[in-house]
């Protein structure tokens, strides 16, 4: 072999990988064989960055900034948090303003290459048939590495100790019922709290033996079990595929918010200021508040008080991690999976439909995620 042992456990990962345009994998692999000298580069064996890339805004969440003195001066590169967080991350790169138009250069992967470089990712002008003289060897290690594969890559199994690396660990823990059946969960749950702000959610959970994840209005993640192993949070429920009430397969997130709202003289309410007579001050402002139109499949039309930006880019991001470490990669909400159907209407508020949400992860991050 060529190539170091490092670079092959990158392409063994790669290979198990599931990415938007499987075609152009080997051409990539060319191409970073290129860039690190065949897994020789100090980008590459200090900082698992095979590509050259340097950091920009988009990175965040797959590694961090670090100075490094390349070829043309010192510049921020990325320091990938693993390899797997390399080809997200350098797939994420690539959907960059810069290459805007990419997808239309990929049937024939060297196209790909010819492009990007034309975009400024290479100043070589050779840097195109470099490439392609790299390919036939490239295409020979994607073979062995598919073959290699007997199992999912460590990079995508759960951290020992259970705690997500980003979530604040709540101090007070929800009871669960033990590990997954398999080890493994399916998926993840989306719900709305339909509540008021805060982790009095989670005091909630823990009083009705619950066990969820908590998204608060500030977009920060609240953690307060092993996520490795379950609990209950969805009540009668079922989905294809999945035995029984869904709360044993899938991860539960909760995303704080009041839910579908009450319009009454022209204000719109939460169900707790409904019940309470409608109170002065406890409506939620216009500009806080969603319209869910008739036309959406996947939610139930009507006033929702807004998921906010910072709430959405939480979903993502755990969305991000916690989908390639599940089984089946399932993603829904809770509207979906209820029963009888119509019981629920959460996931509402978000300023994408479902559908919408498991496109974006698929495309941006090369994911893949169910239905």
């Amino acid at each position: 072999m060529t190539v170091t042992d490092r670079f092959f456990e990158l392409v063994k990962t790669y290979a198990n990988m599931e990415i938007e345009y499987p075609s152009l994998k080997a051409v990539t692999i060319a191409q970073w064989m290129l860039e690190t000298g065949k897994g020789k580069s100090l980008l590459f064996t200090k900082y698992m960055n095979a590509g050259g890339i340097k950091w920009r805004p988009e990175m965040e969440g797959f590694g961090k900034p670090v100075d490094y003195n390349a070829h043309d001066g010192l510049d921020d590169y990325v320091a990938f948090f693993s390899l797997e967080h390399f080809v997200r991350g350098y797939w994420r790169f690539i959907e960059r303003a810069p290459y805007k138009g990419w997808r239309a250069h990929t049937v024939n992967p060297m196209d790909y290459i010819r492009f990007i470089k034309k975009c400024g990712y290479a100043e070589d002008d050779s840097y195109p048939e470099k490439v392609e003289k790299l390919l036939p060897e490239a295409t020979a290690l994607l073979v062995m590495a598919s073959r290699d594969n007997d199992k999912p890559p460590a990079l995508t199994t759960w951290p020992k100790d259970g705690l997500i690396p980003f979530a604040k660990q709540y101090p007070r823990r929800m009871r669960t019922k033990g590990p997954y059946e398999g080890g493994n969960a399916s998926g993840v749950c989306l719900h709305h709290t339909a509540g008021k702000p805060g982790t009095g959610t989670l005091e909630y959970g823990i009083g009705q033996g619950y066990a969820f994840l908590l998204i608060d209005r500030d977009g920060s993640l609240h953690q307060a079990h092993d996520i490795r192993e379950w609990g209950h949070h969805a009540g009668t429920s079922a989905w294809k595929g999945l035995s029984g009430a869904v709360s044993d397969d899938l991860i539960g997130i909760e995303v704080s918010s009041a839910g579908r709202l009450t319009v009454h003289n022209g204000k719109k309410w939460p169900w707790w200021a409904v019940e309470a007579g409608y109170p002065a001050g406890q409506h939620i402002p216009d500009e806080d508040c969603i319209y869910q139109p008739e036309t959406d499949e996947d939610e139930v039309q009507g006033w929702y008080q807004r998921i906010t930006p910072a709430q959405e880019a939480m979903i993502e991001k755990v969305c991000a991690w916690l989908l390639p470490r599940t089984s089946k990669h399932i993603l829904v909400s809770h509207y979906e999976v209820a029963r009888p159907v119509g019981r629920k209407n959460d996931i509402g508020g978000m300023s994408m439909s479902m559908t919408e949400l498991r496109q974006m992860l698929r495309t941006k991050y090369g994911l893949k995620v169910l239905p």
